[in-house]
């Protein structure tokens, strides 16, 4: 809702703009990893692993999905906040060196090969939708959301501009 990037001017009240830019898109990225083989323990309680790092948001979520795809070898990481953004405008090379290397700390005594393939969504710089979820964030109460939800009219038609092809148009626009 902050990036409109279209050719209109509206002009909107302050109590509604205010309510706009209190909310924000989080940025939340899944990066996939697939291994040549599965280097890492499974079993009861072993699809989860943390890695906590001094950077906020640093390849610090990881899941295994060994159970729901044997043999595939694959590997789930979550970044948030403004590692991914530094890492959705990193080429994919980069990730998978960063990503493969914390692997080899989380794992020191396990021989920790290089991922053969790597898939990093771009929520954030996809210009379509700017971020992974709209965020409610902290200290914004109820009546703040509410002022969000609140219905504007932008289209006021006025007869000397309406014509057979913007008719239906217009009146879509204002129910």
């Amino acid at each position: 809702m902050q990036i409109i990037k279209l050719n209109l001017h509206l002009h909107l009240q302050f109590w509604k703009l205010a309510a706009i830019y209190r909310f924000d898109m989080a940025v939340y990225t899944k990066i996939f990893l697939k291994f040549p083989r599965r280097f890492w323990p499974v079993g009861e309680g072993k699809q989860f692993f943390v890695y906590a790092s001094r950077r906020r948001g640093y390849y610090g979520m990881w899941q295994s999905f060994e159970r729901e795809y044997p043999g595939a070898n694959v590997f789930l990481v979550t970044v948030t906040g403004d590692e991914s953004r530094r890492i959705e405008q990193q080429p994919n090379s980069v990730t998978k060196a960063e990503a493969v290397a914390v692997l080899r700390n989380m794992f020191p005594d396990a021989d920790v090969p290089d991922a053969t393939d790597i898939y990093v969504p771009r929520w954030w710089s996809n210009r379509f939708f700017k971020g992974s979820y709209s965020n409610w964030p902290i200290g914004v109460n109820r009546y703040e959301y509410d002022q969000l939800r609140v219905y504007i009219y932008i289209f006021r038609p006025q007869t000397s501009v309406i014509n057979s092809y913007y008719y239906l148009m217009t009146h879509a626009a204002n129910d």
